[in-house]
Parts: structure tokens; sequence; C-alpha cells
């Protein structure tokens, strides 16, 4: 077995773990109220502030 066929191996296990799958429903959720994704977008721009002028100070 090689590599490849590990890499594919370990993309199925996760596609039908349950995390995965209660991950891509909440994401589902979130993308169909537009409140929500506003929020969840807003909440992005905000941690990309954040990472950004983390990485400036070093």
């Amino acid at each position: 077995m090689n590599v490849y066929d590990k890499v594919h191996e370990l993309a199925n296990v996760l596609k039908d773990c349950d995390e995965v799958k209660k991950f891509r429903e909440a994401s589902k959720k979130i993308e169909t109220n537009d409140k929500n994704k506003k929020m969840l977008d807003d909440f992005r721009k905000i941690q990309f502030q954040a990472y950004s002028e983390q990485i400036e100070k070093r």
C-alpha cells in the first residue's frame, strides 16, 4: 500500500466521521441564515485582523 492509498483511506474515514458530519450540518445552518452568516463573516474578519497584528509584532 502506498502513501496515496493511505491518504485516500484517511479521507474516506474522515468523511464518514460523526464530528465531520455534525460540522457540515452546522455549516449548512449558518450558510442558510443571513444573520448567522454575517456574524461568522465578521468574526473571521476580526480573527484575521488579530492574527495579522500578531504577525506584525514579531
